[in-house]
């Protein structure tokens, strides 16, 4: 009998993504990271645009003016959140550009 080692081994011949926490057959792994943490590269986020930090401010006010808005799902919330950033004056949008600004550089 192939433990779950060996068989998941000659599954994965060839393959790019290969598991390297593998499994015996009592379920131990080699590896003392999850394995969903294990397998992952982390990246550093880009950063957000001005009107990904309106949008975030914004969304959660006006649901909580507007509660019908929910009902619209996400797609007609953000139609009234650009519709709100297009309004803005640009006085006003200059906050968030430079907020965006020193997300960037980060």
């Amino acid at each position: 009998m192939l433990s779950v080692t060996e068989e998941g081994a000659r599954l994965d011949r060839g393959s790019q993504k290969r598991n390297h926490a593998a499994v015996d057959e009592v379920g131990n792994s080699g590896s003392t990271l999850p394995p969903s943490s294990a397998a992952k590269d982390v990246k550093p986020e880009g950063y957000q645009s001005a009107y990904n930090i309106f949008a975030r401010a914004v969304r959660p006010v006006m649901l909580e003016h507007h509660p019908s808005l929910a009902a619209l799902g996400t797609n007609g919330i953000n139609s009234f959140v650009g519709s709100a950033w297009k309004k803005l004056p640009p006085d006003d949008k200059l906050v968030f550009d430079e907020l965006s600004r020193t997300d960037k550089e980060r």
